[in-house]
């Protein structure tokens, strides 16, 4: 096969894997804007153009990019359309990321291994879900990702345009989140180890990458020239506190596990035992193995193990290495092809269907949670709380957990256009702000809407109390509701939390 038909191959099957992503990500991406708890902020940020630089500003500025070419006639300032639209830009991000993984994948280990380890991204629960928000996260991996296939395009080429490729994609990754700024160093380590030659050329080599890196940075973060301040210590200093600080007036433990529970429930052992294969061919073989999935692989290991120590956590904090898992799942079993099907034609083509349909057992695996999550975002169970409200006595008066998400137009900007009940909604950051239930019964509230992702942190048993007395009155305030109220309708927590919360919905008209 020649050059250019062997490149055309691997474009190829990066452009299958782009399109196979792109309508798996793209589905399903219109529930509420307020929904998810950080959208609405991120929306007014893209309407009016102001920037709080909690992150980096890569997916605000695409998004903004995207806003003005597609968005007009009123349309660019409706929340709903906005989130919309930033949702599929977050989509195009994850579906880049799984393409130029397949095209990094054919190129190391051939096409059918690029088509493998593109199925494997693609067919990722947690990525899929990840794809679905306007957040952060896919930015950074797309960054990542950007800068492994920058380094293999380096040490291929070893020239000073493949130099400042890879600081660019250092510079993206830094732009995608700020924990992305890791990459800079290490682009700089890669770029001044490839070429050899004096000290001094080295030196040269690394200050290509990292001054390639900091103007991308800064041409995609111009914004904090308006407002440099914000960055440090209010945007900086607010990120780290939630690191550490829970709300509630709780402190975080330690969550040395999680993360592998969150492997559990996002895909399962299959991928995680066949990139185990890929660890094997890369400690007998070390100096085969890609300088490309050496930056990945050592990525994702930081990554876990400062997420490890790390009280904050979340699923998405875990998907650079989910997506690296899967890539390495392929890449592996296809390296141990490479070895085993050296000696004839006839093995080679044996060990590659052996290979693809493990691959393929290892997407089914993948595929069964990923159909819960696709399923779980057609299940809206803030859509049948309020079908429950509206089943309730004109007269009822309802106190809301915010998070509940009953239709409140007169105060909360982000239900504007919505239907006010004929109900009373009354409602706050949390049902206890409003007062204890014996004052609330005296308002004459018949009815609370309680939302478990705001109440569940007070029984949880990893947490420690911060604000003794606060804590204990809110938690004996939900426990009484729960235990005491008459549950009238409880929608479990489901796959997706923000369609599926965990919702109450309690009458304590009998509360005395």
């Amino acid at each position: 096969m020649s050059a250019m038909s062997s490149t055309r191959s691997c474009v190829g099957a990066a452009i299958i894997v782009f399109i196979g992503g792109m309508a798996l990500f793209s589905e399903h991406r219109s529930f509420p804007v307020y929904y998810h708890t950080d959208e609405p902020g991120k929306v007014l940020q893209v309407i009016h153009r102001g920037k709080n630089f909690h992150h980096p500003t890569l997916m605000l500025t695409t998004v903004n990019l995207v806003r003005s070419t597609f968005l007009h006639g009123g349309a660019e300032d409706d929340p709903q359309r906005v989130v919309e639209l930033a949702r599929l830009v977050v989509a195009a991000f994850a579906a880049a990321s799984a393409a130029l993984l397949a095209l990094l994948a054919a190129r190391l280990h051939g096409i059918w291994a690029g088509l493998s380890a593109g199925l494997l991204v693609v067919t990722n629960p947690l990525l899929y879900e990840l794809a679905h928000y306007f957040k952060e996260d896919p930015t950074l991996l797309f960054g990542i990702v950007a800068c492994a296939w920058a380094a293999h395009h380096l040490a291929t080429r070893r020239d000073a345009r493949s130099l400042v490729l890879l600081g660019v994609a250092a510079g993206v990754a830094a732009a995608g989140k700020y924990v992305g700024t890791a990459l800079v160093p290490v682009a700089a380590l890669i770029g001044a180890s490839m070429g050899g030659g004096i000290a001094r050329e080295r030196w040269k080599r690394a200050g290509r990458v990292v001054g390639s890196a900091l103007l991308t940075w800064l041409v995609l973060n111009y914004r904090i020239f308006r407002s440099p301040a914000l960055i440090v210590p209010q945007s900086l200093g607010e990120e780290m506190s939630k690191a550490f600080v829970s709300k509630h007036g709780l402190l975080r433990g330690i969550p040395h596990t999680y993360y592998f529970a969150v492997q559990g429930t996002y895909g399962g052992p299959w991928i995680p035992a066949l990139a185990a294969l890929w660890l094997a061919l890369a400690i007998c073989r070390p100096r085969k193995v890609s300088i490309a999935e050496w930056l990945l692989a050592g990525v994702s290991l930081v990554f876990l193990v400062v997420f490890s120590f790390t009280p904050k956590t979340s699923p998405r904090y875990y998907l650079p290495i989910a997506v690296t898992l899967c890539y390495l799942a392929a890449a592996g079993v296809f390296g141990w092809v490479a070895l085993a099907s050296a000696r004839s034609e006839r093995a080679r083509i044996g060990a590659t269907v052996f290979a693809v349909l493990l691959c393929l057992g290892a997407a089914w695996q993948q595929w069964r949670d990923t159909q819960e999550v696709r399923l779980a975002f057609q299940q809206d169970d803030r859509a049948a709380l309020v079908e429950a409200v509206e089943a309730l006595p004109p007269s009822a008066i309802i106190v809301q957990d915010e998070e509940a998400g009953l239709p409140e137009p007169d105060r909360r900007w982000q239900h504007k256009g919505r239907k006010a009940l004929k109900q009373q909604v009354i409602g706050a950051k949390q049902a206890p702000d409003l007062g204890s239930l014996a004052e609330l019964r005296a308002r004459g509230v018949t009815h609370l809407a309680l939302c478990g992702k705001t109440y569940g942190p007070y029984f949880a048993t990893d947490r420690i109390i911060k604000d003794q007395d606060s804590v204990l009155a809110r938690r004996a305030f939900y426990q009484t509701a729960l235990e005491r109220g008459r549950v009238l309708r409880e929608w479990k927590p489901g796959r997706v939390s923000y369609l599926q919360p965990g919702l109450v919905l309690v009458d304590i008209s009998g509360l005395e």
